[in-house]
């Protein structure tokens, strides 16, 4: 749809609006993984864990995908999250384990990647809830 020359008065999205929409789509991504690594590391997170975490997000929204896509509708965009979530809890904790902190401090880490990583995708839906808004204005009203 992009790829169609504008015309004055046919349907069709600026280059502008092409444009906007990539970078929130960046933004979104780079927001959702900081998220959860900056709330790590105000905890006092390691390198290590903080790169396990980021490791366990993705690995863990690829399973939490697959094993709740029969739920229909919801069921895979519900479990990539919560996947997400879970999977850098693990890493981060594991993370803190592997470096020698007690396990109350590695939990403590651990739950604040978990919910670093939810408040960051929900920071990517409002990034994408505003590329449908600026697509949708471009493709309909100008």
């Amino acid at each position: 749809f992009a790829w169609y020359p504008s015309q004055p008065h046919g349907p069709g999205l600026s280059w502008g609006t092409v444009v906007v929409a990539a970078v929130l789509a960046a933004a979104g991504e780079v927001f959702e993984n900081v998220a959860g690594a900056a709330a790590a590391v105000r905890l006092g997170a390691s390198r290590r864990s903080v790169i396990l975490s980021l490791v366990g997000a993705f690995l863990g929204s690829l399973l939490g995908a697959g094993v709740a896509s029969p739920v229909p509708i919801l069921g895979w965009p519900v479990g990539a999250v919560l996947g997400g979530a879970v999977g850098a809890f693990l890493g981060a904790t594991a993370g803190e384990v592997w470096k020698g902190r007690r396990r109350a401090e590695a939990v403590a880490v651990g739950k604040a990647a978990f919910t670093g990583r939810l408040l960051g995708t929900g920071g990517k839906l409002v990034a994408g809830a505003i590329m449908v808004l600026a697509i949708a204005v471009d493709a309909f009203v100008n």
